[in-house]
């Protein structure tokens, strides 16, 4: 832990901040896992000022909708770049803005807030804190990464083996559950 401290104390302010936000969430909550990069615009922005920005940023990987906030930093909604390329120029994002997208909250379980990405039909879904203020958001490539996890976990729990067990020689594995009663070998 002491040697973690240290890494974090050479971080810059906004990524010490960020670490320490995590942290403050359980293991199995989504507020721990949060990607806090996401393309975020005002809602009072016109789709023609959205479409000129873009023409001078980088996209972050897997973009394909943009997330609209207020001056405040609450979350409004969600415009998909077809929407984007299909409405008038002097439209503003609030009105296009798909609002009854679901939404995810940092204290929700992490494997629950996998299955509605999951079954979004949505390449990412908003992360809000209590009073709708947008955090960030949880891509379906997270929780791809989620689900492999959790069923490689409960493959090892079927199968009983040991995390030591994993990497070692065949033989040692075999001699451990042998031992252990998780591997009895059967009379003929």
């Amino acid at each position: 832990e002491g040697f973690a401290q240290r890494i974090i104390r050479r971080l810059s302010p906004e990524d010490q901040d960020s670490i320490t936000s995590a942290m403050a969430y359980d293991e199995e909550q989504l507020g721990r896992y949060l990607v806090r990069e996401a393309y975020v615009v005002s809602g009072t922005a016109t789709v023609g000022n959205l479409l000129v920005e873009l023409k001078t940023q980088e996209l972050p990987p897997y973009t394909d909708s943009f997330l609209v906030t207020d001056a405040a930093g609450r979350y409004l909604g969600q415009v998909d770049l077809n929407m984007l390329l299909g409405s008038p120029r002097g439209a503003r994002l609030r009105d296009i803005a798909d609002s009854l997208d679901e939404m995810l909250t940092t204290d929700m379980p992490l494997l629950e807030a996998s299955n509605r990405v999951k079954n979004s039909g949505r390449s990412m879904l908003p992360v809000l804190d209590s009073g709708g203020q947008l955090l960030g958001r949880f891509s379906l490539r997270d929780a791809l990464d989620v689900f492999q996890e959790h069923f490689e976990a409960q493959i090892m729990h079927l199968g009983q083996v040991a995390d030591e067990d994993l990497f070692a020689p065949i033989a040692v594995s075999a001699g451990r559950r042998a031992g252990s009663g998780h591997c009895r070998p059967q009379g003929v």
